[in-house]
């Protein structure tokens, strides 16, 4: 499945001219919509939602709803552990949100991995997890094809270990971006402790330049 474009501006389509990715990726992660999320985008006064697949007809209506509705402030303090992201700037690169769902399996390990065709300039690495159990942990690491037949081995762990906390945007926050070299995986592994419940639903969303 390719991914899907769905186009809006923001002048003429958000109540207030204006755009938080934060909520907007959190306001559609909640929503009822099926199809998950892939990335959102903002060049101007065009806000781009890329969805991994076409939205159905109910899907595309929420969605509009949601947008006609995104009143475009930042998430309050209470909803992450830091101050949000102040996207750099940076000439002639495209600043871009990638956003990943997945769902761990209990009292396991859990990889879910992302790689990019192009070099891609990380900033940050958000996470908001529910159904998370006291001790849940993630961590991210820098995979590269050098194993035994072009296996993915890691090359290098990326930032510190993050203790999820539940229904709460935890964030990690390079003072430098960091590059992740275009054929270079980024696994995100989720540690589960919980032996019995419902299975952890991971959010990911990496701020990132290309």
């Amino acid at each position: 499945m390719a991914n899907s474009a769905n186009v809006y501006s923001i002048a003429a389509n958000t109540p207030n001219n204006a755009v938080s990715v934060d909520r907007l990726t959190q306001e559609y992660e909640l929503s009822s919509i099926v199809t998950a999320l892939d990335h959102i985008d903002t060049a101007g006064d065009v806000l781009t939602v890329w969805t991994k697949d076409v939205l159905s007809v109910a899907d595309k209506a929420t969605l509009d709803a949601i947008i006609a509705a995104h009143s475009g402030l930042p998430l309050p303090d209470n909803q992450r552990t830091s101050v949000a992201v102040t996207p750099f700037s940076k000439i002639g690169a495209n600043f871009s949100v990638v956003g990943k769902r997945f769902v761990a399996a209990l009292n396991a390990i859990t990889p879910m991995d992302i790689s990019f065709a192009e070099d891609r300039e990380v900033q940050s690495a958000k996470l908001f997890v529910e159904n998370s159990t006291d001790g849940d942990f993630m961590d991210f690491f820098m995979m590269g094809p050098f194993g035994p037949g072009g296996s993915l081995v890691p090359v290098v762990q990326w930032g510190e270990t993050i203790f999820v906390k539940e229904k709460t945007m935890s964030e990690y926050k390079s003072e430098l971006a960091k590059t992740i070299p275009a054929g270079i995986t980024l696994r995100l592994v989720y540690h589960s402790t919980a032996v019995a419940g419902t299975q952890p639903v991971a959010k990911v969303d990496l701020i990132t330049w290309k």
